[in-house]
Formats: structure tokens, sequence, C-alpha cells
């Protein structure tokens, strides 16, 4: 859809363990947010030579954050979809007593509840261990207002019926973020995964219109 519109490419790609990245050397229990911030680093300095934008869904917004703090000339703008920063806390908040002993002692622990997800058939509920939740907090956000080091401008869509983020956590983020260009659209009755048209087309209208403004400043 895009891609048509803008008459350009785009990357897309699975990380460790997700989507066509799975099965492969790790499976989903053995990687860890850490390495998904590696896979989207090894993307962006190998496959593009010139300042992109990042399209991040769930915790691929928080990676993307993190990219665009890192790399502010790889990075002209974001937009963010259904923004999951603190996915890690909220999934150990979910886990049993014995599930969180489990995990602490080297075992891995099944998530039901669709906080994580890793989009294959083959893998079924999420098993996860311990380093995802040390990794997640390692590269948690810093909270003050400002304090979020992204200057570039940034897109939020969020659906109103989220169930697995909140909305007032892209409120948050919205205050957090140091970029004076940030815009927060709300998508009426939409869940976390934006995936009916109507929603796609939000998420495409939102790129294209970022796009056509950074055009229009190096013009």
């Amino acid at each position: 859809m895009v891609e048509q519109r803008l008459r350009s490419g785009f990357i897309r790609f699975d990380y460790s363990g997700h989507g066509e990245s799975f099965p492969g050397p790790e499976q989903f229990g053995e990687t860890h947010p850490g390495v998904w911030l590696e896979d989207a680093r090894a993307v962006l300095d190998k496959l593009t030579d010139r300042p992109q934008i990042l399209v991040g869904s769930s915790y691929g917004a928080l990676l993307a954050l993190h990219l665009a703090a890192e790399r502010p000339a790889q990075v002209a703008g974001l937009v963010l979809a259904s923004p999951a920063l603190e996915l890690d806390s909220r999934a150990w908040a979910l886990l049993t007593a014995a599930q969180q002993r489990a995990l602490l002692g080297g075992s891995a622990a099944t998530i039901e509840s669709g906080l994580i997800d890793c989009d294959t058939e083959v893998q079924g509920p999420s098993a996860v261990k311990i380093h995802f939740f040390r990794e997640g907090r390692r590269l948690a956000l810093p909270t003050k207002p400002g304090s979020v080091q992204a200057a570039c401008p940034v897109r939020i869509l969020h659906g109103s019926r989220d169930k697995v983020v909140p909305l007032e956590s892209s409120l948050r983020l919205v205050r957090q973020l140091a970029s004076d260009d940030v815009t927060m659209t709300v998508l009426k009755d939409a869940e976390h995964r934006l995936h009916r048209p109507r929603e796609l087309e939000a998420l495409a209208a939102a790129v294209l219109h970022l796009w056509g403004q950074l055009a229009r400043r190096s013009s």
C-alpha cells in the first residue's frame, strides 16, 4: 500500500524467533529483546544508506525509539503503532509465583495472555526465559518528561480498545519524548493489532504524511 503510493521500496523483517525467522538458530524462548534490538541495528546499518522512517508495532515501537536515540542521523522519523513500552513488567505480573520461581531457577514459562506473541502457528503459546524480563528492564525508557531522546518527528497510533497495552501508556510517551513534533491518533474501536483495513489505511496515511513532511523540509 505505502510502496505503491510512494513509488519507493521499504524493508520489512522478522526478529529472531518470529515469523519467517522461526524456526532458526534461536527459537523464541531462547531469544530476547536485546537480540531483537541487535537485529534492528543490523538492518539499519547494513541495508540502508540514507535516513529512514522507522515503523514499529507493539514491542517494535520500543526498539524503534532506541534506534532513534542511538542513531539520530539515520532515523528521520518514527511511526509507532500500539507501542508496548512496559511489556515485560506487565507479563511478569501475570505469572504465578510458581512460574516466577521457575524462571529465576532457569526454566521457561508460557505466556497465554497474548501479551507476547511470536507470530507463528508452530510455536503456539509463547515460552520465555528469565533473560526476556531482564533485557526488557534494561531497555526500559526513562519516565521523566522530555527524557526519551528521540528528536525526530514521531507519529503514534493507538486503538481505543487495546487490552494489551493501555491507551494511557501512549499518552505518557507523548510527554516522555524530547521531540517537539509528536502527534498521537486514537483509533476508535481498534484493538492492539491494527490489522483491519481502516486501521491499516490509517497507518499507511501516517507514514505517507510524515514522508511528505520530511520531503518538503529537504527540498
